[in-house]
């Protein structure tokens, strides 16, 4: 949803006349809507997997959130309150609650006119989304990462999310597991083989821009 809400807001921007941004929003959706159609009947799947989507969290996850569930119901045992099952739910629904008001004041900010592209408030958005949300795996921080690296003003946080999604794409997986010698190999070779690519189309394009900036010289 916060990914077609991004796109959305990308569409009105390409749009004229009034009312760009209800015809931007119902675009999105329609293109939405046709490509989950198209592409679940070339899998062949059917749409049981839309029910999978109310899976409940598992109860050994470690979120912040559960985290400070599991903390605060171990001191609620602790004194003699009976209430120490109930501190795991509502520091999930808290952090549901701080996640919602997070991610509409981003979009509010960036509705104000404040150096905040859709992009990078997409970004921000699924970063909370990893920070305070009730599942936590570690490759949920790509989601937001690449997209900081991608739209971030030029500075430090660009650099620093560039080298931790770089890390975290290599160093884990959707299992949840390291990789092994194979797939490590593969993903190095594979990064060798993007630089190497990013080398030869310099190299190549180096000769048009050399003559370009001798004639503004001139």
């Amino acid at each position: 949803a916060l990914g077609l809400l991004a796109v959305a807001v990308l569409w009105a921007g390409l749009l004229d006349g009034r009312g760009r941004t209800a015809r931007a929003a119902a675009l999105t959706c329609a293109v939405a809507l046709a490509t989950t159609v198209v592409m679940t009947a070339v899998a062949g799947t059917g749409y049981g997997w839309l029910g999978a989507l109310s899976t409940p969290v598992s109860a050994d996850n470690w979120s912040l959130t559960s985290g400070l569930g599991r903390l605060s119901g171990a001191l609620l045992d602790s004194v003699g309150s009976g209430l120490g099952d109930l501190a795991v739910p509502a520091w999930r629904r808290l952090g549901l609650v701080v996640t919602v008001l997070t991610v509409a004041w981003l979009w509010l900010r960036r509705a104000h006119r404040v150096r905040l592209g859709p992009v990078y408030a997409l970004a921000l958005s699924l970063l909370a989304v990893f920070v305070l949300g009730p599942a936590f795996r570690p490759w949920y921080a790509l989601w937001g990462l690449f997209l900081i690296a991608a739209a971030a003003p030029d500075g430090r946080v660009r650099r620093w999310a560039s080298v931790g999604s770089g890390i975290l794409a290599l160093g884990m997986l959707p299992s949840g597991s390291p990789p092994d010698g194979a797939q490590l190999t593969f993903a190095v070779a594979g990064g060798a083989l993007a630089l190497v690519t990013l080398w030869w189309m310099f190299l190549m394009s180096e000769p048009a821009v050399l003559p370009a900036r001798t004639r503004a010289a001139s």
